[in-house]
């Protein structure tokens, strides 16, 4: 393999590095999403009083303190969703089949 060839796969490889690396926070951002969506749900059920303030302030606290519970639990994984999601998307990510250089294959059509 010349020093193209190989320079062309250690970048192919940093990019899918990258590319992995996005996948992960954007899995762990939709965990974190749909988490807070389950809370907010979770609290409408909760009847409210007006002891610490009129209720649209205490509605606005307790959405921001949801988001951010639910961003912590998806930092550490707790519900799995977004390792669930995260298998999944790079299963589809993955090339198939043996990967042969574009240069190489082009060679290969023309002998």
């Amino acid at each position: 393999m010349d020093v193209k060839a190989s320079q062309a796969a250690t970048t192919a490889t940093a990019a899918n590095n990258i590319s992995d690396a996005k996948l992960k926070k954007v899995c762990q951002d939709f965990e974190s999403i749909f988490t807070a969506k389950i809370m907010k749900g979770m609290r409408e059920t909760v009847q409210t009083s007006d002891l610490f303030g009129s209720e649209k302030e205490e509605s606005t606290f307790r959405d921001m303190l949801d988001d951010e519970y639910a961003k912590r639990a998806s930092e550490q994984s707790s519900t799995g969703i977004a390792d669930a999601l995260y298998r999944q998307l790079s299963q589809i990510n993955k090339p198939h089949g043996p990967q042969i250089p574009l240069k190489d294959s082009i060679s290969a059509v023309e002998k």
